[in-house]
């Protein structure tokens, strides 16, 4: 089981222009993600996508969300 990260951007970051911040950090942390992990994420990333775009974005937006989405299929 992994640590899933995936937050808002914070103050600090959100005042750097979008195309000079520091990319986002890992999405799993401490281990390898389980099943459970990935839904998780997928949850995290949808509710982004609604209440805060720019995180959205930042952490990866669609791509990241079909990254994620084809490991549960697989």
């Amino acid at each position: 089981m992994a640590t899933v990260y995936l937050e808002p951007l914070n103050d600090s970051l959100r005042a750097i222009p979008a195309h000079w911040r520091p990319s986002s950090p890992p999405l799993f942390v401490d281990g390898a993600p389980t099943r459970d992990d990935v839904e998780i994420a997928v949850a995290l990333l949808k509710d982004l996508a609604v209440s805060d775009r720019e995180s959205y974005l930042w952490h990866g937006g669609a791509d990241l969300l079909a990254r994620l989405r084809a490991r549960l299929e697989a």
